[in-house]
């Protein structure tokens, strides 16, 4: 998944602490079920070679009811029983009935376990799954979820760095391995700001901003360095594509010099002009020179970016970036923020965009806006003092926030449609939390800590921590998960 950081932001979280209190996707639509409820479908644990616990979740069925799951290679939408059968279905398997209460709507669950095979060559296959419930409430008997589309990912890598003196790594730790090297021997960025994988695992850019370059690192051969960006404005984050071929790459100054901007580099490497510049977006407002972090809705179609606001304006930027678009490469809303602005992120679809609000006294919040109007839709308070950081689990279920002042990495419930919008969920007791990432499951996410020598594993879904992996010693900026 993503994180980006920025010095702005982390020079402004000792005056806070001081002050007084992107992977599985889901299409189609899902078909409702007893009392209007739409069951669902998400993934747990990454599909890479050799797990053998890979689990699709059902989730909100009718409680006992009969289930089928269906299971293919493409996507279709085939209408059957008043329900669209979203999978080119190679089988189908009956379940039985799912687990939870019987003949209670939204309670049943089920998970379907399974192994992937060991085998190197799998990375870039995709798997569609669906299930089917027997509901008599459903209007003809049958409801079913949205579609699953799974694809087989290299094993996983943490990836975190930041500043340490004249030592800045670039730390690298495989968590099946469980070895721990630094990239940073072989990359030489100074002063790593950010690290954002490639959908596809195989490369890595980081920012270097005293270096002031985006270097492009291989992730399949131990960050070797493949090739760099040279910017006139100090590199602060990145964000990619979802086919991976092109990266938003944002870059600011000191006070007052007005040099920020987005740059748009080519990361195809069958492509004549990778690792180098393409362009840049259009229609930044003058005199902005600290944009923050950035992020790529999943659909690809939208772009989001924030401007710090310290002396000035702090801003929400809505980036139109879908390929053949009149306006590709554009801003086209400019949106005008009551505190500073951290961070935001667009939801998969690119509907919406999600602000993280640091004011320097009392909590943050998160601010909605709807992308086409640009207006505010709503506003959820009290996540945390000074976020630094925010991301989005896949399914744009839910929002996470790392919160240095506060000390805790926040959960926040976006979902319209089960009463529980705005709700909170923490895991408190970290040493200035700053940057964070989730894995493409959405199951798990990691964090940096400013005052901290280790990245901190926590279940997305519980808010518990799971582990603590040693780095060394640091001011961890930034972290990606492959």
């Amino acid at each position: 998944m993503r994180t980006t950081r920025s010095l702005l932001a982390a020079a402004l979280l000792p005056a806070a602490l001081a002050a007084p209190c992107t992977a599985q996707s889901v299409y189609g639509d899902a078909t409702p079920g007893s009392a209007g409820i739409a069951p669902e479908i998400w993934l747990r644990s990454s599909a890479f070679p050799g797990n053998s616990a890979l689990t699709i979740r059902l989730d909100r069925a009718l409680g006992g009811a009969p289930a089928v799951v269906a299971f293919g290679l493409q996507r279709a939408r085939i209408p059957l029983l008043g329900v669209d059968l979203l999978v080119q279905s190679l089988f189908a398997a009956d379940l039985g009935p799912v687990q939870g209460p019987g003949g209670q709507p939204g309670t049943g669950w089920f998970d379907l376990n399974l192994a992937v095979p060991n085998d190197p060559n799998l990375p870039g296959l995709r798997f569609c799954f669906q299930y089917l419930v027997l509901d008599p409430g459903a209007a003809q008997g049958l409801a079913a979820t949205a579609g699953l589309e799974v694809p087989v990912v290299r094993p996983p890598l943490i990836v975190a760095c930041g500043s340490a003196g004249t030592l800045d790594p670039v730390i690298a730790y495989d968590p099946l391995l469980g070895t721990v090297t630094d990239w940073n021997t072989v990359l030489g960025v100074n002063n790593p700001t950010d690290v954002q994988f490639t959908p596809d695992g195989s490369l890595a850019v980081v920012a270097s901003a005293l270096g002031r370059q985006f270097v492009i690192a291989d992730a399949t051969n131990g960050g070797a360095r493949l090739a760099a960006v040279t910017t006139p404005g100090t590199p602060n984050s990145a964000a990619i594509t979802p086919d991976g071929r092109r990266a938003y790459a944002i870059t600011g100054g000191t006070q007052g010099s007005q040099v920020a901007a987005i740059h748009v580099l080519d990361l195809d490497p069958a492509s004549p002009t990778f690792g180098r510049e393409l362009g840049q977006v259009a229609g930044l407002p003058a005199g902005v020179d600290q944009l923050e972090g950035c992020e790529v809705s999943t659909d690809g179609r939208v772009l989001t970016a924030s401007n710090l606001g310290l002396g000035q304006t702090p801003y929400l930027f809505v980036i139109d970036i879908a390929a053949g678009s009149p306006t590709r490469d554009r801003v086209v809303h400019t949106l005008q923020l009551p505190a500073y602005c951290t961070d935001a992120v667009p939801s998969p679809d690119g509907r919406l965009a999600y602000a993280a609000l640091a004011p320097l006294t009392g909590p943050g919040s998160v601010m909605v806006f709807d992308t086409t109007t640009g207006l505010p839709t709503a506003v959820v308070p009290n996540v945390g003092r000074f976020p630094t950081d925010i991301d989005l689990d896949p399914l744009g279920r839910f929002a996470y926030l790392a919160c240095g002042v506060s000390g805790e990495v926040v959960r926040v419930d976006l979902r319209t449609d089960t009463g529980t919008f705005g709700a909170t969920l923490a895991t408190p007791g970290l040493s200035q939390p700053f940057a964070l990432a989730l894995a493409s499951d959405g199951a798990t996410l990691w964090t940096t800590q400013q005052n901290g020598t280790d990245i901190v594993q926590i279940d997305a879904y519980s808010m518990q921590i799971l582990g603590r992996q040693a780095v060394g010693p640091a001011a961890y900026a930034a972290i990606d998960v492959r």
